[in-house]
């Protein structure tokens, strides 16, 4: 069995940093996981992909992944293969012909990379050999966070609302936000207090990067990294939930004409939270996170629940990761963002599950029936970008 694992900073060759580290953690839990099974594995690196070679990718992310201890990235549920990894257009054309090159030579096969340019690497795989992620398809409507958002909304599912940019929504915001901001003042004594906020983020792409918290005023204004793209279609703005962010990993596999849906783990997201001048949040950066989290029984079980039907609402297949924010004021679990790829996260998961193996777990997506019982995890795994580091724990 040979298998194709397809990590976008590795191959393309980003240089050092954060996102170089988060490939190779990635690449290298995915590879080891895969040969436990006996596969052999394949994966482009970018030293080989401009020489026009296709290596097996052997010591790409030595000293992360299992039993590694150390490493560092980007993790959790949103974290992962962002935007912010591209390479040059020569790179980026090298590495996807050197993953149509692998993929040819392989059973099956699965890239990691941003969303931008991860619907066209899927196509790729599935025009030459067995996809183990997301369908293109699948792929492309994630990238577009208001679509998204949209299609979960009609289902039923929770999502912070969108804001319309039309004059009426306009107007009738700028009211309610004056009551609130008289009440605040009222009960308060402190200006601003009360008023309510909206998130701007990244229409396309991934909505880790680039997340601004504002009031209705600032969403338009010009000038300044918040209002970047302001009035056109790059960016999306929608209520800001106050609440804990969390995210959930699952695996969704096919049955019949259905989905089959394994969650594997509830995971902590670490978000700094940078302030402006008078103390107001201006931007989240994600900083980490923990998996497995516990977050109550009853929490978890909707999380579970709400999860299983987004994969199966936007037919995911694979491993998927969906961000959360646990409202503050409903416990509602409302979903923020999906990502239909491999994210950070999977290092931990691969490290805390006790029964299965991570990788026969997407082999069994794909080509068999996922498990009926519940998977098994020991222990904790912590992602911290602070201290740059990834720590197993008991």
């Amino acid at each position: 069995m040979r298998v194709l694992v397809a990590e976008y900073a590795v191959g393309v060759g980003v240089g050092e940093g954060s996102l170089l580290r988060e490939g190779k953690a990635m690449l290298t839990t995915l590879k080891r996981s895969f040969e436990r099974l006996g596969a052999e594995v394949l994966s482009p690196v970018a030293e080989e992909v401009g020489a026009g070679a296709g290596g097996t990718g052997r010591g790409a992310g030595r000293g992360a992944g299992r039993g590694a201890g150390r490493g560092a990235g980007r993790g959790g549920a949103g974290g992962g293969a962002r935007g912010g990894a591209r390479g040059g257009g020569r790179a980026e054309e090298d590495f996807e012909a050197a993953v149509e090159r692998l993929a040819k030579r392989s059973d099956a096969g699965i890239v990691i990379a941003p969303d931008e340019t991860l619907c066209e690497l899927t196509k790729v795989v599935e025009e030459n050999t067995v996809n183990l992620g997301c369908p293109s398809e699948c792929v492309k409507i994630c990238a577009d966070k208001m679509q998204t958002t949209k299609i979960l909304e009609r289902e039923g599912i929770p999502v912070p609302r969108l804001v319309s940019e039309s004059r009426e929504e306009e107007e009738r915001v700028r009211e309610g936000e004056r009551e609130r901001g008289r009440e605040g003042e009222r009960e308060r004594g402190r200006e601003g207090e009360g008023v309510q906020s909206y998130v701007k983020k990244p229409r396309y792409g991934c909505a880790s990067e680039n997340v601004f918290v504002l009031n209705w005023e600032e969403r338009g204004e010009e000038g300044g990294e918040a209002s970047l793209g302001a009035g056109t279609e790059d960016f999306i703005v929608t209520e800001f939930v106050k609440g804990e962010a969390v995210s959930s990993s699952v695996i969704a596999g096919a049955v019949g004409g259905g989905s089959s849906v394994l969650p594997l783990t509830v995971n902590k997201q670490f978000v700094r939270q940078e302030r402006g001048r008078e103390g107001e949040v201006k931007r989240l950066r994600y900083e980490g996170g923990v998996v497995p989290y516990f977050v109550g029984r009853s929490a978890e079980k909707q999380i579970k629940s709400t999860s299983e039907k987004v994969a199966t609402t936007l037919n995911c297949r694979g491993y998927v990761g969906i961000d959360f924010v646990l409202g503050e004021e409903d416990g509602t679990a409302y979903v923020v963002d999906v990502n239909p790829r491999p994210t950070t996260s999977v290092v931990g998961v691969a490290e805390v599950l006790l029964n299965y193996e991570f990788a026969d777990l997407l082999w069994r997506a794909r080509f068999g029936t996922l498990p009926a019982e519940e998977v098994k995890t020991g222990g904790e795994f912590i992602l911290d970008f602070s201290k740059e580091s990834f720590v197993k724990g008991e």
